[in-house]
């Protein structure tokens, strides 16, 4: 039936996609970090692809109902890789460093990823979707693509999680001073 058809879809997609490789960077974070991030995009070649942000990179903020509802990524792409994502829209600087042949020249990028307060309700096109994602260039403070999301695209997993906390913790954290102290031992 139906359910049967969407189940095959469903696994059919996951199967061409990178998300094997991306949910064990995500245990990885979540286990050892106590919180973990993958997010879902649309991709042209694989319908569609996950990503697994750096934990160092992100900033999350949590509505009352403890949901998170905005994430900040700060992070570097050298001047190809911004090229290659945002073509003549990746900004000056990585539009000027591969022109030079300066190709691993790095950028920081801010991309901020938050529920859309204003917007047109009726349009459909990316600066009225419900949740707003924002790429802004860091050092000129260019917005260089603005477009949303229908869902929040951004997983955030914590392995464990104290009330009023947006960040989670682990097992591992249990057992920092003892590994910390044992390292000291060692080197003398």
């Amino acid at each position: 039936g139906w359910l049967s058809e969407v189940e095959d879809e469903i696994n059919l997609t996951l199967n061409n996609s990178n998300w094997d490789e991306t949910i064990q960077e995500f245990y990885i974070d979540a286990g050892g970090f106590g919180t973990g991030f993958v997010m879902t995009e649309e991709d042209i070649q694989e319908r569609v692809r996950f990503t697994a942000l750096n934990i160092s990179e992100m900033l999350i903020v949590e509505d009352a109902r403890g949901r998170v509802t905005e994430v900040y990524r700060l992070f570097e792409y050298t001047a190809q890789q911004g090229v290659e994502r945002f073509g003549s829209k990746a900004g000056k600087e990585a539009n000027d460093a591969v022109a030079a042949e300066k190709f691993s020249k790095k950028i920081q990028y801010l991309h901020a990823i938050f529920t859309r307060d204003v917007r047109e309700i009726g349009k459909k096109d990316g600066i009225n979707m419900p949740v707003a994602s924002v790429w802004i260039v860091v050092k000129t403070k260019d917005i260089i693509s603005e477009g949303g999301f229908r869902e929040f695209p951004v997983a955030v997993g914590r392995f464990n999680k104290r009330t009023a906390e947006p960040w989670g913790f682990s097992p591992a954290m249990d057992s920092l001073a003892d590994a910390r102290m044992l390292q000291a031992q060692s080197r003398i």
